[in-house]
């Protein structure tokens, strides 16, 4: 499997799988060492896991999203298409799909709200 295109499970998907997890950078990936004892690493181990933690929070309520706005969310987030990437193979403006994910984003802290409060 190449990518998120490929896997039958795509659209249900609510999570990063292992094998597309493996092709994601890492952030020890030759240039940082994990006994790196530099202080900005412990900022920067830290911002990375709370990305992850967003990203799965976002994955968690995309299904309160509309068709419209899951298939950009997922072209985005899962398949890592820029925008341009986006309106070209979906024949819609750069600006709509711009739109598509701001407003996904919105519902999405919004359904998160309701869960617990802050997001």
């Amino acid at each position: 499997m190449d990518s998120c295109n490929d896997c039958p499970k795509r659209r249900s998907c609510r999570e990063i799988c292992p094998a597309m997890e493996a092709k994601l950078p890492k952030e020890w990936d030759g240039r940082d060492s994990i006994f790196d004892d530099r202080p900005d690493r412990a900022e920067r181990v830290e911002n990375m896991l709370m990305n992850r933690v967003l990203i799965r929070r976002m994955l968690d309520h995309r299904e309160c999203l509309t068709p419209a706005q899951r298939e950009v969310f997922d072209l985005y987030y899962n398949d890592g298409l820029s925008q341009y990437q986006i309106a070209e193979k979906l024949g819609i403006r750069r600006n709509t799909v711009d739109e598509h994910l701001v407003r996904a984003r919105e519902r999405i802290a919004r359904a998160a709200k309701g869960d617990d409060g802050d997001m």
